[in-house]
């Protein structure tokens, strides 16, 4: 009976394992959130997002921001999401840098991003419909930048 649990046990992680590997690697081919970025880091409230425009920009989109915490170094964490209809973005400052914590986009719709220390470019596509949504810290928080 021990060697009958044993080997149920092998099959049931090696399909879990290869279950994984293989959403993973076709949501990166569709240019959508892999498994791994879709969970957000920081605790955040979702606001719901304006559905009537055609084109999200940052006058759109709803912001909600959780305190910081103190880091090991002393400097404080801010972290913000970002909810669009496409779906949405964490990002977090520490010490004047952003950092991009977790995008999860909507059923549809596919992400490019590029980030450095100083700004996180996010844009979501579906069909026609576009979103793009430029992240920096002032003042210490993750705050869409209108230009």
């Amino acid at each position: 009976m021990g060697l009958a649990v044993v080997a149920w046990l092998l099959v049931v992680v090696t399909v879990g394992g290869v279950t994984y590997l293989v959403v993973d690697g076709a949501t990166r081919a569709l240019g959508q959130a892999p498994a791994a970025r879709t969970v957000g880091v920081a605790p955040t409230t979702v606001a719901t997002p304006t559905p009537s425009e055609t084109r999200s920009t940052a006058s759109s989109t709803s912001t909600s921001t959780t305190a910081g915490a103190s880091t090991t170094d002393g400097g404080q964490v801010r972290t913000s999401s970002f909810p669009t209809r496409g779906g949405t973005i964490v990002a977090s400052c520490r010490s004047g840098s952003v950092r991009l914590d977790s995008i999860t986009v909507r059923d549809g719709w596919r992400f490019e991003d590029d980030t450095d220390d100083e700004r996180v470019e996010v844009k979501l596509e579906s069909g026609e419909d576009e979103i793009e949504l430029k992240i920096v810290c002032v003042g210490g928080e993750p705050t869409v930048r209108g230009d």
